[in-house]
Formats: structure tokens, sequence, C-alpha cells
């Protein structure tokens, strides 16, 4: 796996290394981060099972005191290697890598966001982990009652207690509700998408010991704040029974989690509360693509097309389905002479609704006349 430019992580850098007037740049390979243009010279952050180490090529003072010996074979290797000298060693439930950057740079702890005073973010180091931004609103009276609930079962949570689950088709909008929730819990929320595990070709070899360890990992790579949100939960049907009862246990341990299924019966077993994430109704949907495209006049008969065609009996109007015709419809329609892009008729819905079509292969819906 070849180095690459963290952006986050490089602003949690440059923001730490300010006061020293130094713009570092940090890479990530997998589990491990490389921090260049320093005062320190190279610094590299090294994760291991249980641990994070800090090698530092300058290394500042404070530092603890790191036993060489203690280290895994291959890791005294590459600082050998690459000329490095151990400087601290963390333990992965109580590691952040705002911290870890905080102190090599000597500032103080949690100094944040200038502009806001949000403590900066950088993302999980678990390879397999990608941090859940919200962006927008969320729109549906329906579904802010399901963040409501949500946000009182993970509130609620402590170890052995139901892990809960948000079920419903692609593009529903499962992640904008567990965002909206967690943000207002101010938990760090970040994705372990189930599919990444299980098209590892490790996986098929020892299937339920790598499981656990990436759940192991995950939970770890997130911090005491952070909320796993497992998502593509119904490929847990993969396990036999025995070993999902052992992932949902070890889920249940950790401080804050929630599974997002495709379906109610990936999940329906014991320790789990599903929930059913619902779309919107007409009116909704007209807001939503309102606040998604501000100054666009959407035309009676092409919103109605947009609703039907984006409708699913027993869900409502899917979110990212509607938006994506929109977009469909925009881009088809421009470059044609005298029509604005403040326009969307009936002409322009039609194309995009056939083509969109094509790519889900969805049968004629009823119509989404009733809002929720």
């Amino acid at each position: 796996m070849a180095w690459e430019t963290d952006a986050a992580a490089t602003v949690a850098a440059r923001n730490a290394f300010a006061p020293l007037g130094c713009e570092p740049t940090v890479k990530r390979n997998g589990r491990q981060f490389l921090v260049e243009k320093t005062p320190l010279g190279r610094v590299e952050i090294l994760s291991f099972p249980g641990h994070v180490l800090v090698a530092v090529q300058r290394p500042p003072a404070g530092g603890a005191a790191v036993a060489v010996e203690a280290l895994p074979p291959d890791i005294r290797r590459h600082v050998a290697q690459n000329r490095l000298q151990p400087w601290k060693l963390y333990s992965t439930p109580s590691c952040d890598l705002t911290l870890i950057l905080s102190e090599l740079a000597g500032s103080p702890q949690g100094s944040g966001d200038a502009a806001t005073g949000a403590p900066a973010s950088a993302e999980p180091w678990c390879p397999y982990v990608r941090r859940l931004r919200r962006e927008g609103e969320l729109v549906g009276e329906s579904r802010r009652g399901l963040a409501d609930q949500l946000q009182g079962l993970l509130a609620a949570q402590g170890e052995g207690s139901p892990v809960p689950a948000l079920t419903g088709p692609v593009g529903v909008g499962r992640r904008s509700v567990v965002a909206a929730a967690a943000a207002e819990l101010k938990l760090d929320a970040a994705e372990l998408p189930l599919d990444r595990v299980f098209l590892v070709e490790r996986f098929l070899q020892t299937p339920p010991e790598l499981f656990l360890e990436i759940v192991l990992a995950a939970g770890q790579s997130i911090g005491g704040r952070g909320l796993l949100v497992v998502s593509d939960a119904h490929l847990l049907a993969h396990l036999d029974e025995s070993h999902r009862r052992h992932a949902l246990r070890e889920l249940t341990r950790l401080p804050h989690a929630v599974l997002v299924s495709d379906s109610a019966s990936g999940v329906d077993v014991p320790g789990v509360a599903a929930m059913a994430c619902p779309g919107l109704g007409a009116r909704e949907a007209r807001r939503l693509v309102g606040l998604a495209h501000e100054g666009l006049q959407v035309a009676d008969p092409a919103m109605e097309m947009l609703c039907r065609a984006a409708f699913m009996p027993g869900v409502g109007v899917v979110p990212v389905r509607l938006l994506y015709m929109v977009r469909l419809g925009l881009s088809l329609v421009k470059g044609r002479e005298g029509l604005g892009a403040s326009t969307f008729s009936p002409d322009d819905a039609a194309p995009a609704i056939c083509l969109a079509r094509q790519a889900w292969d969805a049968a004629p819906a009823p119509p989404a006349s009733a809002d929720e």
C-alpha cells in the first residue's frame, strides 16, 4: 500500500505546529502515519496490537521511556532502518492522533479549531474505518423523530445493552439519521463498512477471528467519545450463530455503536433493537430539492414525476434517488439554448428518470402524493 496524503490529519498537524511557524504534511499507509516537514525531522506513528508508537528523528523533550526490546521485531527493524528513535508509546483505547500531534508540537491538548473552539478531528487509524460526516439539514419529520429515538438509545447504551440498528434501502438516509443523532450527543461518528471486511481474501480463511479483530481495532481507533457505525450489517448473516453472538457482544462493550442494514432480516437477532428508516413525503421531497439546489424552480408536474420515480412502497420517496435524478436532469439540459439553470420542467425530468431506471432496474411505482 502506497503513502497517501491524509487531508484531515494534515489540517490537525498544521493547527498543532502553527505556533512553531511550520506547515507539516501527514501521509497515511494503512495504520501508519508519516509526518513530514516538522522541526523534529521525520516523524512516524506506528500501530501494532494494543499500542501506538511515536518514533521521531529528533525527539522533543518529555517523551516517556520506551523499552525497545518490548517492541515487535518488525517495528524494531523499521525504526532502526529509518534512523528513528522511539519517543512515546500509547495504549490504543486512549490514543488520539490530534493529542499525539499536539504533544509533539508542545501545544496543550484539545486546543481545537481557533474559529469554532471545537477539537480538531483526525481520521481513525484503523484502515477499515472512515469518518462519518454530516452535511446539511436532516429533512423529514419522521426521520427527525427517528434521530431522536436513536439519540435516546445511544445515550442509554452501556455494556450488555441492545445495539440499535437502522434498516432500509440504500439511499433512504440511514447515515444522515445516525450523523444527526451523533451530533446532538457530540459523538464523533466513524463507519466500519462490512463490505470492505467481507471482500478481504483473508476473511475466507479465518472469518470469525478476523472479524472480531477488526471490530476491536475499529472501536479502539475512535476512542471513548466515538460512535462506531457498522454498515452493511446484513452481511453478519454470513457468520454462524455462535460467532455472530460473539461479534454483537463485542459491539455492546463499546461506549457507543449502531448497525446499519439493508434489510431487517439481516439484524433480526437477539441483542439488536432494529428500527426502519423512512423516506420522504411529497412536500418534504420538494424541501429537500430546494435545500440542495437553492434557487431552482421545479415545475409541479416535474416534481410529481420525480417523486413517482424515487418512490419505494412501504418507504416513501428515497432522498438519494430523488437528488440524483435532479442532478442528472440539470446536467442533461446544460448547453441547451433558451433554458436557464433555474428552471426544471417535465421535459428535463423524463430523460433523467429513464436513465436512472436503467441503473436501478426499478419497476413503475404508485404515486407518492400523500405526505408522511
